[in-house]
Formats: C-alpha cells, sequence, structure tokens
C-alpha cells in the first residue's frame, strides 16, 4: 500500500546521483527514498545494460503441460511453472526452488506465490503466456511484522516488494512473434505502451495541475486573491485512475485522496453475512482521519501471504498472517462514517463480491477522499479536487484549490488506445506556498505518471485446442518458448549462445518450434530443419559437421532395449538462402525414405536440443576417442557399443546405473562416463572382465577401474585391483545385475561403489572403490552416459541421477531420441566487415558407416550408406 511520505524526488530526472548529508541538518523521509531511488535506479540501468531486456540464466519460468498436476488441481487449464530467475527490464524475479525448510516447491498457474486469485482462463483455445512484474510497497497493516513492539505499536518504514504473476492471454497464433504483437494491441487497448528495448508497460495519460482561481468581488483597493491550494496542512495528493469509462456515458473516473491515500484498516465482514458492514481491527489514529459518510473507500483482497505470527492483541495467542493487498479493489462510498462504539462502516449499495465475504485472506479497507468524473480526451478534460465531506472534522463538499487536467492518447501506430486504470500521480502541496506544488512540473507541462512501475515478459504460447501442426489431435502443447536465455561472464567467456530457434516443417509446411521434448514425426524429419542463430555466418563454414542430427535408435532382442545405437543422419547442411544467419539441414533422399518409413513403428522420436556443445571429446584408455571407437557389426549381433550422453544440472548429487548381463566374453567392459572437475577432465567407473575356462567351468575376473583422463592421458585413479576377487559362475550364460553407484557428499570426494547380484547362486557381492585422487564434485553443466562392448547381451535397465531437492532424473530415452548438434566451434562467425576466425574440421576418417536394412532401425548391412555413427 501507498506510504505516508511527504513529496517525491525528481534526482533521477535531474541527473543527481546520491544525496548528500551535512552536519547539524535534520533528515526527511525524501532523503532517504532518494537514495534508494538512486540506487535501484542504477542497479536496474545497470542489469538492462549487461544483460539486456530479459533473459533466464537458469532455465527459470519455464511452462510445461503435465499429464498429472500434484497437488492436482480442479481445472483442466493449468500448466506448470518451473522454478529459477527471470531478469526482466533489469529486475529480478525469483521463483525459488525450495522453501526455507528445504522442501521443493510446485508453481503452477494456480499456485503462484504473489497471485492468491489468478484470473481464470480463455477456455479450449490459444494462450500467450507471459511474466508481470509490478512494484507494490507493503505497510505494517498488512505486514505487521514491520512493527518493533520496543516501540509501543507505531510503524517506521514500510516495504517495497515485487510482484511476480505468470498471466495469460487469448490469442490467435502459435507463435511467439505474432502473440506478443497481439499481446501488445491488447495492453494498447488497455491504455500502456509495450516499450521492447525496457519491457515496461507504460501508461498512455498525463496530467497538469493548475489552480482555481477564486470567484470573489473585491474592491479596487483590496489586494488581488491569487487562490490556490487551500488545505491547512502540507499533504502529498494521490490522484489516480480507477475506471476506464467504457460505459454508455462514456465516463471515466479518477480517485483522489491525502496522505498518499496510504490509510490502511483490516476489516472482516458481519457474522450474519452482511456484505456492506465492515468492521475495522483498529481505531482511526485521529479525528483528521476517521472516515465519513460520503467518503469514497476500496475493499482490497490479499494478493499475497508472506506468512504468519502470532497476534499479541488476541488472549487466544491466534495467528494474524502477514500479507500484501491487492493494489487495486472495488470502490464504494460510505454511506455511514466509522462508528467508534461498534467500530465499524457501512457502505452503499451495490453490497461487495460474496467471494470477499468467503475469502479466507484479510481484507483490507483503503480511504480516498472522493471518485471523480472525466472524460478521455487526447485534448485533456479538467476536473476540480473537490472534497465532499471537507478536510477535518468540517461538512459538505469543498475545494481544495488545485484541479487537474487529465489527457488520454486516442492512437497510437494505427492502434486504438484505452484508458490506464490504475495510473498514477502524486502532488505535493503546502499551505505556505498555495500557488506552487512540487514537483514544479506539474505547473509547467503535462507529466506522464509516477506509476505503476511494471514490466511484462513472454514465456510461451499454448494451444488448447490440440490442433498445430506437429501436434497429436486433441493434446495440448506448448507451441513455442519465448524465453531468453543467457550465461554469466564466466561461461559466456568459455561460448557465447549462438543458436536461437529450431523449427521443422509440417505436411502444409508452416514451421513448427522444436523445444526439448517435443514429439517430432518422421515424416516431418524427412522435410528437413530450420536452426535460426544470432549472428551471420560464413556458408563456406556451414558444413555436416557443424550442424547434424543425430539419432539414438534402441537394439531390440528378445523384446527388450539392449543398448542404444547412435547415428548420424546423412544430409546436407547448408546456409539458408534467404537469411545469413539461418542454417538448412536438408536430409539426402535416402535418409527421407529411412526417416519416413522406417524411423519406429509410430512413426515419431522425441526431439532433443544439444546446441553448441563443447569441442571437447570425452576419451579413456589410451587416448582413443570413445566415440572414434570403431563399431563392427557381426551377422549375429554379438558385439555393440552403447552409449547415451546426457547433461546434469549443477546440483547433482548421486549417478546410479543397472545393468543387466549375460554371455560376457574376455574383451567385455561395462561403465559409467562423466565428467569432474571440468570440462575436459573426464573419469569413468568401468568393469572389466577376464575369461578364463577349465573343468567345466567359467572363470569371469572382475577388475573394477576408475579411470581418469586429462589431456589425453589416462592414469588409473582405481588402481588396476581385484578389490572384489573373482566371481565364479557355474553357467556360463546366467546372467548378472550390475549395479553402478557415484555419489557425492558436501566437502568430501566422489565416492564409487558396485554390486553383482547373481541369479545362481542367489546372492550379492559388493565393492568399493576410493580413489588416490578423487574428484570433488561432478562439474556444472557435466554429461554423464553409458558405454558397453559385450559379446553377449547387455541390457541397460536403468540410468538415473538424483539432485539435491530429493528429485530424481531418469537418463535412458525410453524411445528414438533425435537429437540436434550445431558445433559452434566449426561455424565461421563475424560482423559485416567480415572479421572472422576458422578452426579446423574434425577427422571424419574413424567414423563407421550405417547401411538401411528392411524392417530394421537402420544398421546392419545393406546396399546405400544413410549416415555416419558416432555419439
Amino acid at each position: 500500500m501507498p506510504s505516508d511520505k511527504t513529496r517525491t524526488s525528481d534526482d533521477i530526472r535531474q541527473g543527481y546521483k546520491a544525496p548528500v548529508m551535512q552536519q547539524g541538518r535534520v533528515i526527511l523521509d525524501r532523503d532517504f527514498n532518494s537514495l534508494q531511488e538512486t540506487l535501484s535506479g542504477a542497479i536496474e540501468a545497470d542489469a538492462l545494460d549487461i544483460i539486456g531486456p530479459c533473459g533466464t540464466p537458469d532455465d527459470g519460468f519455464a511452462i510445461s503441460i503435465p499429464s498429472v498436476l500434484s497437488p492436482p488441481v480442479s481445472d483442466a487449464f493449468d500448466f506448470l511453472i518451473s522454478p529459477g530467475t527471470m531478469y526482466v527490464g533489469g529486475e529480478r524475479a525469483v521463483f525459488p526452488a525450495v522453501d526455507p525448510g528445504r522442501q521443493a516447491f510446485t508453481y503452477s498457474y494456480f499456485n503462484q506465490p504473489d497471485w492468491i486469485h489468478p484470473f481464470p482462463p480463455g477456455g479450449l483455445k490459444r494462450e500467450f503466456i507471459y511474466l508481470r512484474l509490478f512494484e507494490q510497497e507493503v505497510s505494517a497493516v498488512e505486514d505487521p511484522d514491520l512493527k518493533d513492539v520496543a516501540l509501543g505499536g507505531p510503524d517506521t518504514t514500510q516495504r517495497l516488494r515485487l510482484m511476480r504473476r505468470v498471466e495469460r492471454l487469448l490469442v490467435n497464433d502459435t507463435t511467439c512473434g505474432p502473440a506478443l504483437n497481439e499481446a501488445e494491441i491488447s495492453w494498447l487497448r488497455s491504455g500502456f505502451l509495450f516499450d521492447p528495448k525496457t519491457m515496461r508497460l507504460v501508461p498512455q495519460a498525463t496530467l497538469k495541475v493548475t489552480v482555481v482561481k477564486l470567484q470573489t468581488v473585491s474592491q479596487s483597493c483590496d489586494p488581488v486573491a491569487q487562490g490556490g491550494y487551500l488545505g491547512a496542512e502540507n499533504q502529498l495528493i494521490r490522484v489516480q485512475i480507477s475506471d476506464a469509462g467504457n460505459g454508455p456515458d462514456g465516463q471515466a473516473k479518477l480517485l483522489w485522496g491525502y496522505d498518499n491515500a496510504s490509510f490502511l484498516y483490516r476489516v472482516t465482514f458481519d457474522p450474519n453475512g452482511d456484505r456492506k458492514t465492515l468492521h475495522l481491527n483498529q481505531s482511526p489514529v485521529d479525528a483528521f482521519h476517521t472516515p465519513q459518510a460520503g467518503q469514497v473507500v476500496e475493499v482490497l483482497r490479499t494478493a499475497a501471504v508472506l506468512g504468519s505470527e502470532p497476534d499479541k492483541t488476541d488472549p487466544a495467542n491466534s495467528s494474524i498472517l502477514r500479507c500484501v493487498a491487492e493494489a487495486t479493489g472495488e470502490v464504494r462510498t460510505l454511506d455511514s462514517g466509522y462508528d467508534p462504539s461498534k467500530g465499524t462502516v457501512v457502505l452503499l449499495d451495490p453490497p461487495l463480491p460474496q467471494d470477499y465475504l468467503t475469502d479466507s485472506t484479510p481484507v483490507f479497507l483503503r480511504i480516498w477522499q472522493a471518485q471523480l468524473a472525466f472524460k478521455p480526451d487526447p485534448a485533456g478534460f479538467t476536473v476540480e479536487l473537490t472534497d465532499p465531506v471537507g478536510q477535518g472534522t468540517t461538512t459538505g463538499s469543498v475545494s481544495t484549490g488545485l484541479q487537474v487536467t487529465i489527457a488520454i492518447a486516442k492512437v497510437i501506430n494505427d492502434q486504438q488506445v484505452g484508458t490506464s486504470v490504475g495510473a498514477y500521480w502524486m502532488i505535493a502541496a503546502r499551505p505556505s506556498t498555495p500557488q506552487a506544488v512540487y514537483p514544479e512540473r506539474f505547473l509547467t507541462s503535462p507529466q506522464p505518471p509516477d506509476g505503476p512501475a511494471q514490466w511484462v515478459c513472454p514465456l510461451a504460447v499454448i494451444d488448447w485446442t490440440g490442433t498445430s501442426s506437429g501436434s497429436p489431435p486433441g493434446v495440448p502443447k506448448v507451441t513455442d518458448d519465448c524465453r531468453k536465455h543467457f550465461d554469466n561472464l564466466v561461461t559466456r567467456t568459455e561460448s557465447e549462445e549462438l543458436v536461437s530457434k529450431a523449427f521443422s516443417f509440417g505436411s502444409d509446411g508452416k514451421p513448427i518450434i522444436l523445444n526439448d521434448g517435443d514429439t517430432i514425426l518422421g515424416s516431418d524429419l524427412a522435410r528437413g530443419l530450420r536452426v535460426l542463430l544470432t549472428q551471420n555466418v560464413d556458408s563456406a563454414s556451414v558444413t555436416a559437421a557443424a550442424l547434424f542430427v543425430t539419432l539414438e535408435l534402441p537394439l531390440n532382442l528378445a523384446n527388450q532395449v539392449v543398448g542404444f545405437q547412435p547415428l548420424i543422419l546423412a544430409a546436407n547442411a547448408a546456409l539458408a538462402l534467404d537469411n545469413n544467419a539461418a542454417l538448412a539441414w536438408t536430409p539426402l533422399p535416402v535418409t527421407q525414405a529411412f526417416l519416413a518409413n522406417q524411423l519406429s513403428l509410430n512413426g515419431q522420436a522425441t526431439f532433443q536440443k544439444d546446441w553448441e556443445v563443447k569441442s571437447s571429446i570425452w576419451r579413456y584408455d589410451s587416448g582413443i576417442a570413445v566415440n572414434d571407437v570403431p563399431f563392427t557389426q557381426t551377422p549375429d549381433g554379438a558385439s555393440r557399443l552403447a552409449f547415451s550422453n546426457f547433461p546434469l544440472r549443477e546440483d547433482a548429487v548421486a549417478l546410479f546405473a543397472s545393468v543387466l548381463t549375460g554371455g560376457m566374453g574376455s574383451t567385455s567392459t561395462i561403465g559409467i562416463i562423466f565428467n569432474a572437475s571440468g570440462p575436459d577432465d573426464f573419469w569413468i567407473f568401468r568393469l572389466e572382465n577376464v575369461l578364463e575356462a577349465g573343468g567345466g567351468f567359467t572363470f569371469i575376473s572382475s577388475t573394477l577401474v576408475v579411470r581418469h583422463i586429462v589431456n589425453n592421458r589416462t592414469t588409473n585413479e582405481g588402481g588396476e585391483t581385484n578389490e572384489g576377487g573373482e566371481l565364479t559362475l557355474p553357467q556360463f550364460l546366467d546372467p548378472i545385475t550390475i549395479e553402478f553407484r557415484i555419489s557425492q557428499l558436501p566437502n568430501q570426494p566422489l565416492t564409487f561403489s558396485a554390486k553383482f547380484f547373481l541369479a545362481y547362486p542367489s546372492s550379492h557381492v559388493e565393492f568399493d572403490l576410493v580413489p588416490t585422487t578423487a574428484p570433488q564434485r561432478l562439474e556444472r553443466g557435466s554429461r554423464a552416459g553409458l558405454f558397453s562392448k559385450f559379446f553377449g547381451i547387455t541390457s541397460f535397465t536403468d540410468l538415473r541421477v538424483s539432485y539435491k531437492r530429493g528429485d530424481s532424473q531418469v537418463l535412458l530415452p525410453p524411445a528414438i531420441l533425435s537429437r540436434l548438434t550445431v558445433k559452434r566451434d566449426l561455424l565461421r562467425t563475424g560482423d559485416p566487415q567480415g572479421n572472422q576466425f576458422t578452426l579446423a574440421l574434425p577427422d571424419f576418417s574413424r567414423w563407421f558407416f550405417l547401411r538401411p536394412v528392411q524392417g530394421g532401425y537402420g544398421y546392419g548391412y545393406g546396399s546405400r550408406v544413410i549416415g555416419l555413427g558416432r555419439l
């Protein structure tokens, strides 16, 4: 709620950097507020210059449509909002991932911290989802914790809070650009112009103050009465637009009040259900501030609950909610003023809405002086600020001696402009200078509003109809992710963001935005992809090595997935003909046929972007690259390389893998590979087996090894050791389940453990390894994956990562996975003058060929090459 301050500051407008204290002088609220406004303005400007209009550093505020919400909600049109950070116009908005008790938060449209009563959705249509931020002051009436009991009850300063709301708007388009254009028109019709440079919604109204000239008849020798402010006290008058005037008479309304309309009361309703009688929880401070009959008030609901604390005034030791009131509410006129014997006021008709009566959170009463009508007009409409009850204890409508002229723009960019409801101005008036107001600029020219300060940021577009191209019929889909991402300065120096967006093409030729986890049809992928960049690139640097699509195909044996075969699809990569900042990926004809007909039984794959990967590659043993190991396909499919490459969040605490093996051979190895300590520092926790036969039995010597690779050099951090001894199996083909676990605890090195579960005899053996030089943690942005070279069956049954907040992520793809990779270090970028850099192309000589086979996934022998197998 607005604060009771003396006047506003123009320090930022005047170019002042900071107030300077002097000895022996009185310090006013204006001085303190000036310091805060100057500092916050500088921080906002710096953030806007450095970060830009809007962006998230941690994938915050991602919009998704889950199949099941927890906790479940009754509305079918709810959506999830991921925790994280979003910078908007220099303001930092955060949805925390955990509460102070370390319990994970789940956010959705109907479960937002700063919006208890969100607007109902528009139904089965398309919606533009955006984040709206606005500043709001919080008083001690709303948050009693701002009072200090040592002072005996009086409040001191208020607090300024940045309110965060994810809102929705009906649109026609399914992509961010056109949907944002529709939103801009909608905001403009509400009286607010969107500024894409600052992300602000700027109210399109101005106000000018003039003094009322006194109508008196005087003798020629009498002094001339000049008129002006007639109040007896120093005042900060708040003028606020409260009604847009969309009714038949076209009359808009404004509210005005003394003391910056800062006086607020907690109220409760009459127990008999009367929606006009309100009980004030505290008495007015004096007669001047006692609500009078005919005075205008505003009833507000709670916007956000901050917590609770014991009510020290209640002998029953009940709790009182600490909360934030809504900025606007229901405006009414008092039928009866404050009755001190009952502690009540009575409102004129109409009664308040039923929702106010049944609301379980606090309701507040805000005190204004009057509500006056004006006509929205670009030329301006003048309204005299009159007090219907008189200032103080006097009765009858009297003039303040001031009048305001409000002008409302009608057309901007060929679009109609509405009246800016909520826009306000703060005008300081002093009896000692009745013909002046402060700031003085209100008297010289029409001035923009002092608030509200609000910003918006596009988040996503949702199609609830399920009719978008590329979406299964009837299934709602997030058709476009509108968020911008950025790295911190350290990460930015390593790899500046180059890729902006990727999309495929539907059967109708329309583009389909591709986000992580989307389902992409094989027929759509066969039509090619388009990748949008943030910089122009040299066409000669666009090769198949810089832009490629990888399919991770499940290898099936006896109806079980026994591994994943990565293959890179044969295609042409080139600069788009119509855009030097766009890449075109076009599959070769044989690849198109494979994708359209043999991708999978249902013709679909899960899309995953792997943009701007680092130039380093994982290595093991004596410098041989894991992703360069030749793949030899024998007729019976005995030898396989299976590997997946998954990114981890920075708060990962454990990696877990479970593998079912059988028919192990003398060259069999299996394990987990991951980053630790740095992007070029690779570790492998693996099992090696040595086969010895004799006396009808098979002896398998199991050696657990932790290998550490950096700068292409290998060390055996765990040692070539048989810490687990030997495992003797009576049957060569008896299956073994092997579990690998890599864990990390705070301030401790990583620990490595493994378990062998034998089918016969039913038992298990456990191993723990403590490397001599173990890494302390999993590196942020690191990758994890499984690999194996086995004769016989190798079935990866589980690969999971656990995180600090208790959630777990399954890494193995459940079906065909398509990855789009852009190797930015291979693309030559530069400015229009042609300043570019060049890097060498990778060596393709050791990649293995994959050929199409009828009825298969594309590996094996055939007549034509369709791709190159590589990770």
